[in-house]
């Protein structure tokens, strides 16, 4: 029965699932999509290679600590700007996660039309629970202020 129980754990120990957080910001002519692009081990490890991918992993420096585990240090944030009819946007995407938990995305939007006037639309929304659903944010004309879709 031991033997049985300690085969159970190391089967299930060697199919571990490992999440990739991995984001996509497009620029079209009339919209702005923040696309939550993560999934679960090589279709993640994959996206997260695509060209206009970002990989949430590398938007921090890493530190190791004496137990050899490595946290999250110094936020490298991506920043992208884009002019569609309804305004300039600036889209700041980081991540977050203290201690020794992995790094998921924050992002932040402002509009940013009238550099005097600049209106933070969305601050620090975590996409770091989305894990079944498409998540993606849209900025129009018909969404001025962004919409936050789950499919």
């Amino acid at each position: 029965m031991k033997i049985k129980i300690l085969l159970l754990g190391l089967a299930c120990t060697l199919q571990a699932d490992w999440y990739y957080h991995v984001m996509k910001i497009t620029c079209s002519e009339n919209t702005i999509k923040v696309i939550n692009y993560s999934a679960y081990n090589e279709i993640g490890e994959a996206r997260g290679k695509e060209p206009d991918a970002i990989d949430v992993d590398k938007l921090s420096t890493w530190k190791t600590t004496a137990d050899e585990l490595n946290i999250p240090d110094k936020s490298l944030p991506y920043i992208k700007v884009c002019t569609i009819p309804s305004g300039k946007y600036k889209i700041i995407l980081t991540n977050a996660g203290g201690g020794y938990s992995a790094p998921y995305p924050v992002v932040n939007v402002s509009e940013i039309s009238d550099l005097k006037n600049q209106k933070i639309l969305i601050a620090n929304l975590s996409l770091r629970d989305v894990v079944e659903n498409k998540n993606e944010i849209i900025f129009s004309s018909e969404y001025p202020k962004g919409k936050v879709i789950n499919e």
